[in-house]
């Protein structure tokens, strides 16, 4: 089984809601994702769906992996993440686990539901306590680690 693939990591949104300082993708001069879809889209999870299904046909593999990834895959909001979700595993709901990377600053109730509805489990983003957190910031400049704990506790 080792020489199969087991996990898939998708990117769901390219933006992400926090403005890193330190960020590889957004500040370090590289623009190109500026000219990259904003969103993960309905088609592609279409598409993802059927050529799963074609993978745990042709491997002898009986589920497999998916992480939600970004940007901030949240960013896509409760409605389109349960069109996305439902559609992907659409036909193999016993074959699929789902995971998420977020930085949790968008849960609430209507996130935690469907993240329930299709058992996603997830992980969050933080650098440590408020002052090695520090260069994790909003587009506004304002400190993102008080939002990342209450994030996380939902998810808790």
């Amino acid at each position: 089984m080792d020489n199969y693939i087991s996990t898939l990591i998708i990117k769901f949104a390219s933006p992400c809601n926090l403005n890193c300082t330190y960020c590889y993708e957004y500040n370090t001069g590289d623009e190109s994702w500026k000219k990259k879809p904003k969103f993960f889209s309905e088609e592609n999870a279409k598409k993802l769906n059927g050529r799963i299904i074609e993978y745990l046909n042709t491997t002898p593999l009986s589920n497999i992996n998916l992480i939600c990834h970004g940007g901030e895959p949240l960013l896509l909001g409760a409605e389109r993440l349960d069109y996305i979700l439902s559609t992907i595993k659409k036909g193999i709901e016993d074959k699929i686990n789902f995971g998420m990377q977020t930085n949790a600053v968008l849960v609430n109730e209507d996130i935690i539901q469907i993240l329930r509805k299709h058992n996603v489990k997830c992980g969050v983003s933080i650098d440590g306590n408020s002052n090695h957190n520090k260069f994790r910031v909003f587009h506004n400049g304002k400190p993102t680690y008080e939002d990342t704990l209450k994030g996380y506790k939902l998810l808790n």
